[in-house]
């Protein structure tokens, strides 16, 4: 490249762009977080505190060793028993409910903890999923202001005992008696080789009355930002919460980083079939039975936490809970309420078997217009990847694939912008005969175009076409948890940077480390600018060949499996130039051997 002075006016231009950058940033970071903060104080909720052992109704709990669940101070309740007529206290309840046991549902993948005396799951061990560190197993359900499955209170009445009817590795059966008469059996149960917990409620009305439960929500636990729960340094992260209405199937989603209005905006009266929240790679799903879906909408919580490395940044772990009104129990009757609760990765081949609808959890893209490519596109890296064993070849194939379907279109592209450059010199003499005269202009330059038999647009509609899938395609590596702590030749992590070697600190950049692929990618982008046949004036394309160092310094930290796939995209079009230029010089070459044979022939 020659310095002069267009050159040297387009570095300024990209060295001003790169300081202000580093300048004015951080600046808007820190703005942000100050917002974010202000926000989080004025609509932070606060943690449910348990009632005070003064404020609980004190009665004898039971377990699974006594049978106390129909007494009180040895006297037998009658079958219909009201609130009023109970003592106002009745020692041991609130002592033995701080004390219940947590038990433990197991399998190869998750761990569930279960306090015995509320019914709710305190957390979820992810077994094989660990943190960015790889030290332990992540585990959901220890942020929140809700646990990772609850419900409500069942009835206004007392809680008279509680009791462990069965305890095993897959299966745990919980009783809970109440005052009123009614009695509630919850069961979970997982099976092997799954992230899904089947919960049921048998709701029993032992007394002669009707017992009614004004309003009944299950909670399903909010996933904190993948950064915040397993430290993942996150390129673009997703955090969503999702439901999905009974009327018409239909989902919606929304941040919950948004504002209060806008949050609560979100709530809707509509009977849900799920709800859930998710985060990059984590999913936490609520089902309803199809027979019986949450009748009454959806209800909202959210707390905010200050970050581990700046109490001034805040992350938000919201809740969310499908709700039942009005729910009846006829005397002497019961009521069955199941529900199916996954809380793991976003693997698209577990996601996809949940619901007809469960797949727009996964949002794979940021642009939503994106999925319904990304997710084919996904589904095929994978299966690549069980044919060859290896994500890394995977991506590569994937790539070359996507790479060879767009070859004509992409060829047509190539061979109209060298059209176009070998009549740059014709058009800049007519730009230069006719600068006076913008109409004579343009019409002898469609008259050039007409007769050269070039179409000025004929470079840039095949690669907008290609546009669409190729951020598809990005969208659908990016989003992969497939991806997660796998390693690819040097790469430790195809979700994170390929560093190598030690990191420094460096002012204004802070931590800064090699990353070979980015680097390669760049070489080979700026490579590709100088292959690239262009129509272009010089000031355009020394703009042009500013971008590659632009998007080194602003994708430095892209992750590994990204870079990858551009490195190779790279590869493949330089590939392609160098064919492409081939073919044109063979057909010059042709061409000018038949006018040789003409004149000779003459």
């Amino acid at each position: 490249m020659k310095f002069d002075k267009e050159t040297i006016i387009v570095l300024a231009i990209a060295a001003a762009c790169l300081l202000a950058w580093f300048i004015f940033y951080p600046g808007y970071v820190k703005k942000q977080a100050r917002e974010n903060a202000r926000i989080a104080q004025q609509t932070q909720t606060a943690v449910p505190v348990p009632p005070s052992d003064s404020e609980l109704p004190a009665v004898s709990a039971g377990n699974s060793s006594s049978d106390s669940g129909n007494s009180v101070s040895g006297k037998e309740l009658p079958a219909a028993v009201q609130q009023s007529t109970l003592p106002s206290q009745i020692p041991d309840l609130a002592e033995k409910l701080a004390s219940a046991k947590i038990l433990t549902l197991s399998n190869d993948l998750m761990t569930v903890q279960i306090n015995s005396g509320s019914g709710v799951i305190e957390s979820i061990q992810l077994n094989s999923f660990l943190t960015a560190d790889k030290t332990h197993p992540i585990q959901i359900g220890i942020h929140g202001i809700r646990k990772t499955f609850q419900t409500n209170d069942f009835t206004q009445s007392p809680l008279l005992s509680f009791e462990c009817v069965k305890h095993e590795a897959a299966e745990i059966i919980l009783k809970r008696t109440y005052a009123d008469g009614l009695t509630v059996f919850q069961t979970y149960r997982i099976h092997e080789n799954s992230y899904q917990i089947e919960c049921s409620y048998q709701l029993v009305n032992h007394s002669q009355n009707l017992i009614t439960i004004p309003e009944f929500e299950v909670w399903s636990c909010g996933v904190p930002p993948m950064h915040d729960l397993a430290g993942d340094k996150i390129y673009t992260e997703r955090h969503n919460l999702d439901y999905c209405l009974s009327r018409d199937k239909s989902v919606y989603s929304f941040s919950p980083d948004a504002k209060e209005s806008k949050f609560l905006n979100a709530l809707t009266d509509s009977p849900v079939d799920w709800v859930g929240s998710s985060n990059k790679f984590i999913a936490s799903l609520l089902f309803a039975s199809a027979s019986e879906p949450f009748n009454a909408g959806i209800d909202l919580q959210r707390v905010y936490y200050p970050t581990a490395t700046d109490p001034e940044k805040k992350y938000v772990v919201p809740a969310i809970a499908g709700i039942y009104k009005n729910l009846q129990i006829q005397s002497n009757g019961s009521k069955t309420l199941a529900f199916q609760y996954y809380c793991g990765p976003k693997e698209i081949s577990r996601i996809s078997k949940l619901h007809e609808e469960a797949m727009k959890v996964m949002h794979i893209s940021v642009f939503s217009w994106f999925e319904f490519i990304a997710r084919p596109m996904l589904r095929f890296l994978i299966w690549l990847k069980g044919l060859c064993g290896s994500y890394g070849i995977a991506i590569i194939l994937l790539t070359i694939i996507v790479r060879v379907i767009f070859w004509p279109i992409t060829q047509k592209a190539n061979n109209s912008m060298r059209k176009m450059q070998k009549i740059q010199p014709l058009i800049k003499d007519l730009r230069e005969k006719y600068k006076n005269n913008p109409q004579e202009l343009n019409s002898r330059m469609m008259q050039l175009y007409k007769d050269y038999k070039v179409n000025p647009l004929g470079g840039c509609l095949p690669i907008l076409l290609q546009i669409p899938v190729f951020l598809a395609l990005y969208s659908a590596l990016d989003s992969s948890v497939e991806l997660r702590h796998v390693s690819f030749l040097w790469a430790t992590d195809l979700t994170k940077a390929d560093l190598v070697g030690p990191t420094v600190n460096l002012p204004l950049i802070g931590q800064f480390g090699l990353h070979p692929l980015v680097i390669i990618m760049t070489v080979l982008m700026i490579l590709q600018q100088k292959l690239t046949p262009t129509g272009a004036d010089p000031m355009q394309q020394k703009m042009m060949m500013a971008m590659p160092v632009i998007m080194l310094v602003l994708f430095y930290n892209l992750p590994s499996g990204l870079t990858l796939y551009w490195t190779v995209s790279q590869i493949f079009s330089i590939v392609q130039l160098k064919y492409g230029q081939y073919l044109a010089k063979k057909e010059e070459d042709a061409a000018d051997s038949s006018r040789s044979n003409k004149k000779k022939t003459a």
